[in-house]
């Protein structure tokens, strides 16, 4: 079982994040079924009034390599991190859409004093969910249904993604008894 590693949100099931990702994915990568090109993408995401600012590596909390403001509808990314976004690095990848997935699934905290570790259901942690709209959002159940798809390798060649990525969607489908 996963840890709870985010901040308490209003919780939900993967069923609901996989239909807001289903519902995004289209709007922002037209026609895009696998792979999509990260430097289209996020001038996509000013259409819809979704910003992003570039700031200096070491602006962001240490290990932190973007984060998602979603009362001004903004995502800071570090240097370093956009850097890789503009290669198509799969791990940038995954680290955008989660910080959209923030966004999209309407993450706001509100601040106050917790003594001691998070105690929340795993369906109610901010990261979890985060996660889970970007595993939804960068390898579609259908594709990989409709293609066959059953290594990592199947997920890293046709989007783009880390192994790590690959493996943990592919574990977390045939978990849940959808491949």
């Amino acid at each position: 079982m996963a840890k709870v590693r985010g901040f308490k949100v209003r919780g939900t099931s993967t069923e609901r994040i996989r239909a807001s990702a289903r519902a995004v994915r289209p709007i922002l990568c037209p026609a895009d079924q696998g792979f999509f090109d990260l430097g289209r993408f996020l001038e996509r995401l000013e259409l819809f009034g979704i910003s992003y600012d570039i700031v200096p590596d070491g602006h962001l909390p240490p290990g932190v390599e973007a984060s998602c403001l979603p009362e001004l509808r903004r995502i800071d990314i570090a240097e370093s991190t956009y850097m890789d976004i503009c290669r198509n690095d799969p791990r940038a990848r995954f680290t955008l859409i989660h910080e959209l997935g923030h966004l999209i699934l309407a993450h706001s905290r509100s601040f106050h004093r917790d003594v001691g570790p998070p105690t929340h259901e795993l369906y109610e942690d901010s990261e979890w969910q985060a996660d889970c709209f970007a595993a939804e959002f960068l390898m579609p159940i259908e594709v990989i249904k409709a293609k066959a798809m059953r290594t990592p390798w199947d997920l890293q060649i046709e989007f783009n993604v880390s192994y790590q990525a690959a493996s943990y969607r592919l574990d977390n489908l045939m978990r849940r008894r959808e491949l």
